[in-house]
């Protein structure tokens, strides 16, 4: 758990009157023009005395804001969509030894991550919160901004006040797991042309062998021990061949390419991101050697072999922005630089319609997903339905 504290010595104040406080200036001021128009000094005096308690209102109110310092602890990472644990402190420093009806809310990027209220700070002593912050999209930021606001005292004025706070968070893309590769079993198979189970199961049965020392008592043939020890022989154990695994290695390659007429929709990149995130985490996980290379990256290859890889290539992915000139050829170029005997996965935000033609063939069948399609295809299905 990382800390973070104040950036800002400074921070922005300012002050808003409410609905309630126009209403009360409205008041006081035609009760102060009545006062005068009439000669009646109470009508005056009441309007003056009411201006006045709205200026010492505003006073208050920024003097309830002022000097108050705020510390983060949480991790230094996360997945968007998801929530993370994290713990928020706030003490007034300086001023007032007591505030009240104070609301904070955390920004990142300008999207709020967390928002809660105090009803009651007093001074030197902290006040802490333990709550989760949820992350709306991937991004980076060395800083959060933390919004106090309050409508102390009579909720005539809102006063706001806008603090840094320095804690550098990465927020990886939503992992999303594509559909296409579970319809068709590569995420199963050993082999993309061939059927295979998970490298911990048993293979096919090879035969039945008299047992040896060192067999495993859940390799015991119970109906052949039978008929074994019907004729005075020992156990019998049925052998298997070793299990099949998964492919060797697989290239995952995102690019953005397409013909001249395609809309670019950056929501469909961001869901590439989710994909092709997704999909790295579940090879990983399976130790599976994973290469990727993308053309917002120029097509360099970042090996991921190992949860230390993986971890930086998440990170590169919440950093990146879409590619604005990848062109056939170096769509090409790049799939030739992919091993003969690795099996590519090709990602994209654009219709496969405008790249597919493009790809070349290899020994193993090239899986391909488009974000874009997903799209084309469901509202197929909502025109049919």
């Amino acid at each position: 758990m990382a800390t973070a504290k104040i950036m800002s010595a400074r921070a922005v104040r300012r002050s808003f009157i409410t609905q309630q406080g126009a209403i009360f200036f409205a008041v006081a001021f035609v009760l102060l023009l009545l006062g005068f128009v009439r000669i009646d000094g109470m009508m005056a005096a009441i309007g003056l005395g009411m201006l006045l308690v709205l200026g010492i209102a505003r006073w208050v109110g920024r003097v309830n804001l002022a000097d108050l310092t705020a510390e983060i602890h949480a991790a230094g990472n996360g997945y968007a969509g998801n929530r993370m644990p994290m713990r928020f402190s706030c003490e007034p420093m300086r001023g007032w030894p007591v505030r009240f009806d104070l609301r904070y809310r955390l920004l990142l990027q300008g999207s709020p991550v967390h928002e809660g209220d105090f009803a009651r700070l007093s001074r030197e002593e902290w006040h802490t919160v333990d709550a989760t912050m949820a992350f709306p999209k991937r991004g980076f930021s060395k800083e959060l901004q933390c919004h106090f606001s309050s409508h102390f005292p009579f909720m005539l004025w809102e006063h706001t006040s806008v603090q840094l706070i320095a804690h550098e968070l990465t927020v990886f893309p939503r992992p999303l797991l594509p559909r296409q590769l579970a319809f068709i079993g590569l995420l199963r198979d050993a082999n993309p042309e061939q059927g295979a189970s998970h490298g911990a199961a048993a293979g096919e049965l090879r035969g039945l062998r008299p047992w040896r020392a060192g067999d495993s008592m859940k390799a015991m043939h119970i109906a052949a021990s039978a008929r074994s020890f019907a004729r005075g022989d020992s156990w019998i154990v049925a052998e298997a061949d070793p299990p099949g695994y998964f492919p060797k290695a697989i290239t995952l390659m995102f690019h953005s390419y397409a013909s001249d007429r395609a809309i670019i929709r950056p929501e469909l990149f961001e869901k590439s991101l989710s994909q092709l995130c997704g999909t790295l985490r579940y090879l990983v996980g399976r130790a599976i050697p994973v290469t990727l290379m993308a053309d917002f990256d120029d097509w360099v290859e970042h090996p991921c072999m190992n949860r230390a890889q993986l971890h930086h290539a998440l990170h590169r992915l919440a950093r990146v922005t879409r590619s604005q000139h990848t062109e056939r050829h170096d769509f090409s170029k790049a799939q030739q630089l992919v091993e003969a005997d690795h099996s590519l996965w090709i990602f994209s935000d654009m219709p496969s319609s405008g790249w597919l033609m493009h790809v070349a063939a290899r020994q193993v069948s090239v899986v391909h997903v488009s974000s874009a399609d997903d799209i084309n295809r469901q509202k197929f299905k909502r025109s049919a339905a």
